[in-house]
């Protein structure tokens, strides 16, 4: 049975992307992606240029915003990567696993990467077809790795999960490892259901993800500021941040919330208040 999902989940994503990628011309795709756009609930009056310059879906859904459509929170350390839904908020430690939206995972299995932490943070966003499709940098610092997880296409919208559990481990996904100031952090961006490409327009060697094996980037001589851009998906799907040894009193969104990019999300990352206080119970 998971076979015969993958394949039609695999098929879905390849008959979207075709339908996605048509160009209308002038002025067909003024109806059409209108049509398309108000089915889906886009937001087109924020967007950088009029429908009518607009050729396909997916230049719809990959869709630059206005200059200063949204507000970079200056007071936030940590701000969200893109506009979407906070569907979990959890916790990390190196003992217990996490559980995203109800479902139990284990943190070296999600980013395929040696993990530690005392205790820590992780958020979870969902982006809805009718989000704005592109992410940013959550905080200034420096990407040290770049892994291209290949896998399904299974949808990872909250009211399918019981049908596909473990998504985030079986979809193709791409594991950022950051560095802020010597301490690590992750941004995990997860494909879903008609979600073939996530992109990276900066990194070259990550142009076509789609590839049958596991692919490892080494990228740490580029500082990224806060809220700089860094890529986006092709239709929408979940960011994963986790944020070790950083408590849950730093968190400013919470379950259910709406968040748009550039808003916080964290007060403050790997204080050292936090620090001294696991040093106390470890005495």
């Amino acid at each position: 049975m998971g076979l015969i999902f993958r394949i039609v989940c695999s098929l879905s994503c390849k008959i979207a992307w075709i339908l996605a990628s048509i160009k209308w011309p002038y002025p067909l795709n003024v109806v059409v992606l209108g049509i398309l756009g108000r089915l889906f609930g886009i937001n087109m009056i924020e967007a950088e240029k009029p429908l009518s310059q607009y050729h396909s879906f997916q230049d719809v859904f990959t869709r630059q915003l206005r200059p200063n459509s949204r507000r970079i929170d200056a007071e936030a350390e940590v701000v969200s990567p893109a506009d979407g839904r906070v569907m979990d908020t959890f916790s990390l430690t190196n003992e217990r696993p996490i559980f995203i939206k109800g479902t139990e995972y284990n943190v070296q299995d999600l980013i395929q990467d040696p993990f530690a932490a005392n205790q820590g943070v992780g958020i979870n966003i969902y982006l809805a077809p009718h989000n704005y499709h592109r992410f940013v940098m959550p905080m200034a610092g420096v990407i040290e790795q770049v892994k291209h997880i290949p896998g399904a296409y299974f949808p990872v919208n909250p009211s399918l999960q019981f049908m596909f559990p473990k998504t985030f481990i079986k979809n193709e996904r791409v594991v950022l490892r950051c560095n802020t100031d010597g301490k690590r952090w992750y941004m995990i961006m997860i494909a879903a259901l008609n979600v073939g490409g996530i992109k990276l327009p900066w990194y070259e060697a990550l142009q076509n993800p789609s590839t049958p094996n596991e692919s490892t980037y080494q990228q740490n001589d580029h500082l990224f500021i806060q809220a700089e851009e860094l890529g986006y998906f092709m239709m929408g799907s979940s960011i994963v941040l986790l944020f070790p040894d950083t408590p849950a009193s730093e968190l400013t969104v919470h379950k259910d919330d709406v968040v748009h990019f550039g808003q916080s999300i964290l007060k403050q990352f790997n204080t050292h208040d936090f620090h001294e206080e696991l040093k106390e119970e470890l005495r």
